[in-house]
C-alpha cells in the first residue's frame, strides 16, 4: 500500500477549475482497483489517497492536478500495512 498526499500550491478557487478531470481520474482509480480510500484534507489544502501496491507503477496516469496544471505537489509514502 502507498499513500499519495496532494498539497495545493495554488488557491482553492484555481484548484476547483481542475476538479472535474481530477475526480474522473479518482473514479478511474477506484474502478480499476488502484485505490482503497480517498478524501480532502481538512483544512482544505489538498487530498489524500490510499492506494494498492508498493508505489505507483509508471504506467498509471497521475492526477490532472499534478503535471498539466501545476496545481498540486505530490508526496508518496510506501507502507507495509497488509
Amino acid at each position: 500500500m502507498f499513500i499519495l498526499s496532494l498539497t495545493y500550491v495554488r488557491p482553492n478557487d484555481e484548484a476547483d477549475r481542475h476538479m472535474e478531470p481530477h475526480m474522473a481520474w479518482v473514479k478511474e482509480g477506484y474502478s480499476k482497483g488502484w485505490f482503497l480510500a480517498s478524501g480532502r484534507k481538512v483544512p482544505r489544502t489538498g487530498g489524500v489517497i490510499l492506494a494498492i501496491g508498493d508505489r505507483p507503477p509508471q504506467s498509471r496516469p497521475m492526477s490532472p492536478l499534478i503535471p498539466s496544471s501545476s496545481m498540486a505537489s505530490p508526496n508518496m509514502t510506501s507502507s507495509s500495512l497488509p
